[in-house]
């Protein structure tokens, strides 16, 4: 899947009996040599038996950054189910904003000690490194209408957005 947009993926997944937890640092991740904005989904997705791809799990970017890193939640496909990773299946790292889906340009998975870059149900994973170099067609700006700097153009939330008694104190 080489890196760039992809068209009809779907982010939806479902939670089954067994995942494999992948930790991936606030750092490690790129989009055009930045930090993907607030509110990117970073996604981890295996091919199914129609050879398409489908979420296995995601989390959303900076939700839940302890100690500058997520845990990205992927799940096992139960017995006689294509609803999830097979044990040892490669993982297919996606990052979706605004409406675009895009594909990584390169991915390195640690393989030391108690990680591995395939899937294994219980286990742990870790990301080293995701470059994604792509083109971004939505317009960055505050989609909160409450927020007193709303951007009627904007498509992608880029974190600004003022709401007075709440995030400002005048």
């Amino acid at each position: 899947y080489g890196g760039c947009e992809l068209e009809n993926i779907n982010w939806e997944y479902s939670i089954t009996d067994a995942n494999m937890t992948i930790q991936v640092g606030a750092d490690v991740v790129t989009l055009n040599g930045e930090e993907p904005p607030c509110g990117s989904l970073l996604g981890g997705f295996y091919t199914n038996d129609l050879d398409e791809l489908v979420c296995g799990g995601y989390q959303t970017w900076c939700d839940d950054f302890s100690g500058n890193q997520l845990a990205v939640p992927l799940f096992a496909s139960e017995p006689g189910i294509d609803n999830g990773f097979a044990e040892g299946e490669e993982i297919t790292w996606l990052l979706y904003l605004g409406n675009q889906t895009f594909s990584a340009n390169s991915t390195t998975m640690n393989d030391a000690g108690l990680f591995t870059s395939i899937f294994t149900p219980n286990g742990f994973g870790q990301i080293l490194s995701a470059s994604y170099e792509c083109e971004i067609t939505g317009v960055f700006g505050c989609t909160d209408s409450t927020a007193s700097n709303y951007n009627s153009e904007a498509t992608i939330d880029d974190g600004s957005c003022i709401i007075y008694g709440c995030t400002d104190e005048s």
